[in-house]
């Protein structure tokens, strides 16, 4: 008989971190056990198998628990989530949740057994089948110096879960980014209005039916108007959230989720009205809105004491966000945490064009002075860039390593010949682009300030006409 010791019982795991499943097996007659991935799909919540079969044997007698089988699921997750497609479709879908950076799992369990009749024969006994309980996986990595659990343990990712991820309550939680907490004059958490929709909070929740997932936004007029808002989720149980941070989408959210318009931060006209917000997450425990709210919070480094960990957002609707003479440019990309930051670049930024190729030699009829006797058969093409950051504090600085070291990055271009009749402005699209391969520079300065300078190519190769 086939028990299970150690359920996969937490809400919310790390594609990278070991996701185990113990179990044991009374049967004499056992070779090993075999399990079947299944993922959760639709909005009903059907279960399907993912085609994968995974096999497990006995743990040696040097493990905590011999004799016992243990899967390890995290590589079979991890295919499924972080396909980098999120920042790509919000253009058309303004409302996209956070479900195509999480998959939802479950692991159907059997024994194959010996045969009693023939030598060598197995068989998968299907009499005796156990299922364990289900749990999401995010591309969340957790490092060492990370402590998110009251045991200042790493593995899992419990800080990051507004809720509970089932390992005790924890004392501060924050969505998935490492974007730093500016103070509230910050120009480097700036969104354009007319900006590619995707900027966005990503924020696991795994809630008890009793609680709700709530969002306050404070928004800052340009008339100096301050009013603040909250939108609830009552629906949230178990779900990666995508939180729109950008003026036009946080308006239609805000829409979605409370049936009123807001108008506080694009009026009717679509003109940006607003200067800049602040937003924080939490839930609410209790009935409704009455009840006690309990937000996001980090520890101040000052006084050591619990801080509501308030977000800063600027807004602009001035070219370049009002940066006079100089170049924005601006990132898009995956950060550690499993979800998307944005930085916008407003130092040198400079281009470079390699030509390679092959050439060959052929004849041309006499008096044909316009024809090639040396031509290239085919060439290519590659565009190169190199950009130096603004002036930065360290602590930015080191932020910005996770945008030269991620392997999902877009650069915000504008769309040539827009056929948008509804757009009299150029119409704005994500470029994929790589980030060379090797060092990258940081430059410090006797006040303590920081450049950063890295290079990148297109992802998608020039296309280039024969000779």
């Amino acid at each position: 008989m086939i028990n299970i010791i150690t359920n996969t019982n937490i809400a919310f795991y790390s594609a990278y971190r070991p996701i185990f499943m113990e179990l044991s097996d009374s049967s004499g007659d056992t070779a090993y056990l075999r399990g079947e991935l299944q993922t959760r799909t639709g909005l009903g919540g059907t279960w399907a198998s993912t085609d994968i079969l995974i096999n497990a044997y006995q743990n040696g007698t040097n493990t905590p628990n011999p004799g016992d089988y243990t899967f390890n699921l995290m590589s079979y997750c991890r295919p499924f989530i972080s396909k980098g497609v999120c920042p790509i479709n919000s253009g058309y879908i303004n409302f996209l949740k956070g479900d195509m950076e999480s998959a939802y799992f479950r692991l159907k369990v059997w024994a194959v057994k010996y045969s009693s009749t023939t030598t060598g024969l197995l068989y998968d006994d299907m009499s005796d089948v156990v299922t364990s309980q289900g749990f999401a996986v995010t591309a969340t990595i957790c490092n060492e110096d990370d402590s998110l659990n009251p045991f200042n343990g790493y593995e899992n990712m419990g800080a990051f879960v507004v809720g509970t991820n089932n390992l005790g309550s924890v004392s501060t939680q924050a969505p998935l980014t490492n974007m730093p907490i500016p103070p509230w004059s910050s120009p480097l958490h700036t969104i354009n209005v007319e900006d590619y929709p995707c900027d966005s909070y990503y924020q696991p929740v795994s809630l008890p039916s009793s609680d709700t997932f709530a969002v306050y936004i404070a928004v800052y007029g340009i008339n100096g108007v301050n009013t603040g808002h909250a939108v609830t989720l009552p629906n949230i149980l178990e779900e990666l959230v995508r939180i729109p941070l950008h003026p036009k989408t946080l308006e239609a959210w805000y829409l979605l989720h409370t049936g009123t318009a807001l108008n506080k931060i694009i009026d009717a006209n679509g003109d940006l009205i607003a200067d800049r917000i602040a937003i924080i997450a939490g839930r609410v425990t209790g009935s409704g809105m009455g009840g006690s709210f309990i937000p996001w919070r980090h520890r101040d480094e000052i006084t050591n004491n619990y801080m509501w960990d308030w977000r800063y957002i600027n807004y602009s609707d001035e070219p370049s966000n009002g940066k006079c003479h100089e170049q924005r440019t601006k990132f898009v990309f995956k950060n550690m945490r499993g979800g998307y930051d944005w930085f916008n670049a407003y130092g040198t930024h400079t281009k470079s064009v390699k030509i390679g190729g092959n050439k060959f030699d052929s004849l041309t009829q006499p008096g044909d002075r316009g024809s090639h006797s040396r031509k290239k058969l085919w060439t290519t093409r590659e565009d190169s860039f190199s950009v130096i950051s603004q002036p930065l504090t360290t602590e930015y600085a080191e932020w910005l390593q996770e945008l030269v070291s991620s392997p999902q990055v877009w650069v915000q271009d504008e769309m040539k010949y827009n056929q948008s009749s509804s757009k009299s402005q150029p119409l704005p699209f994500l470029r994929p682009v790589i980030i060379d391969d090797g060092d990258f520079e940081i430059h410090n300065t006797e006040d303590n300030v920081s450049y950063i300078e890295f290079k990148y190519k297109y992802s998608n190769a020039i296309t280039t006409q024969k000779g």
